[in-house]
């Protein structure tokens, strides 16, 4: 068998390719609790820095009781950090550089896709769709955004 002979500027260009396929594999794979997260117009920020990687929101961060002394009345809680992420996702939002980038997906609280639409440096774009939340996948609704982010179409289906 040859051997393969790489010289030193490809060698430069394969490297280089590698570090940002892992930057960008790290920054996708950093999931933060929206709760970690400060908006600070017109940025998501991350320890004071634009946050890139995916917002994570959960179901039911606070609780109801019933008053044990006065029925028919409740009160409600925070949940504690472990008990909310137990919780199903309640949407995800991808950002890079503090601005929505990326694919932004509501859900059920049985899993299925409620909503899913693109965002470029912040602005909407393409068709966001808008599902039924009875988990049938039936297109409820959408609306279509061109490059620029400006609404074009809307369209409520009966």
């Amino acid at each position: 068998m040859g051997k393969i002979i790489i010289t030193e500027n490809e060698k430069n260009r394969i490297i280089s390719l590698y570090k940002k396929d892992f930057l960008i594999l790290e920054n996708t794979t950093n999931r933060v609790w929206h709760k970690n997260l400060e908006y600070k117009k017109p940025d998501m920020l991350y320890k004071n820095k634009p946050f890139t990687g995916t917002e994570v929101k959960y179901f039911d961060e606070t609780k109801e009781t019933e008053n044990k002394d006065f029925p028919g009345l409740t009160s409600s809680y925070k949940l504690s950090d472990e008990e909310v992420k137990n919780n199903p996702v309640y949407s995800e939002t991808q950002y890079k550089n503090g601005k929505k980038d990326g694919v932004s997906k509501g859900y059920t609280k049985n899993g299925d896709v409620a909503y899913k639409g693109d965002y470029k440096n912040g602005n909407p774009i393409g068709v966001h769709n808008y599902y039924l939340e009875d988990g049938s996948g039936e297109l409820h609704a959408y609306q279509d955004y061109d490059k620029g982010g400006k609404l074009v179409k809307v369209n409520l289906k009966k």
